[in-house]
């Protein structure tokens, strides 16, 4: 079903140090190994910026986090947390001046756990990502706890979008393209530590699909995320690398 593009600000893929609250929802890191009885066997540790010697193995794990993070969704711009009342509109230019994206509407609510409404709105994007989208009105509430588990719900009424580019609503990049009309409709997203799914039901007509790659908790394993939507039904997934 129809969901408009957007994704919170990439976030470092590594706690930083003094962070007080950089433990409460990181997934622990492996630890490395011991010393090895023989000095030929352990390879030569390399330091790195902070002065703090890493050997070629951590190295290794870091450069695979640094080529996942290319598949992150870079931040989507839009209204900032908190309520709009009355005729808003906002506007993005590109680098070069040119217009990039921008929405109009009567009402936008967006609280800081990500859950939010939106009623009468349009929103048009134009260059990597083309989507143009009209709502009636839409809400969605979002649980994500701290475990990886987390479960979000939205429903549409009175929605048309078409759209297709390298951005998908799941945060993944790949390809995305649709063409969908909607009357009112609804959908679930269940979220664990190693995969995710979505199922949605709706009174509409068109066709949309989208497939591409994230690293949605950051813990340096590619996620491979797929989704389809036809008229009455949506189902999508996203699987981490295991293999």
């Amino acid at each position: 079903m129809p969901n408009p593009i957007s994704s919170a600000p990439n976030q470092s893929l590594l706690p930083t140090e003094g962070d007080p609250d950089s433990l409460a929802c990181v997934n622990p890191s492996a630890t490395a190994a011991g010393p090895s009885s023989s000095a030929l066997a352990t390879p030569p540790a390399l330091e790195a910026a902070n002065g703090e010697s890493v050997r070629p193995e951590m190295s290794r794990a870091t450069a695979v986090e640094g080529l996942v993070s290319q598949f992150t969704k870079p931040s989507a711009t839009g209204t900032a947390v908190g309520v709009e009342e009355g005729f808003y509109k906002h506007q993005q230019q590109s680098t070069d001046g040119e217009f990039e994206r921008g929405s109009m509407g009567l009402y936008n609510l967006q609280n800081p756990d990500g859950s939010g409404a939106t009623a009468l709105e349009l929103s048009i994007q134009k260059g990597q990502d083309k989507n143009v989208q009209v709502t009636v009105a839409r809400s969605n509430f979002a649980i994500d706890m701290c475990s990886g588990f987390g479960l979000s719900l939205s429903g549409d009424v009175g929605v048309f979008r078409a759209n297709i580019g390298v951005h998908n609503d799941d945060g993944s990049v790949g390809h995305n393209i649709g063409l969908m009309a909607e009357a009112a409709g609804l959908e679930a997203t269940v979220t664990t530590p190693v995969a995710s799914v979505t199922l949605g039901a709706s009174v509409s007509d068109g066709i949309a699909g989208s497939s591409g790659v994230r690293d949605a908790d950051h813990d340096g394993k590619p996620e491979y995320c797929a989704k389809v939507s036809i008229p009455a039904f949506t189902v999508g997934a996203c699987l981490e690398r295991f293999w």
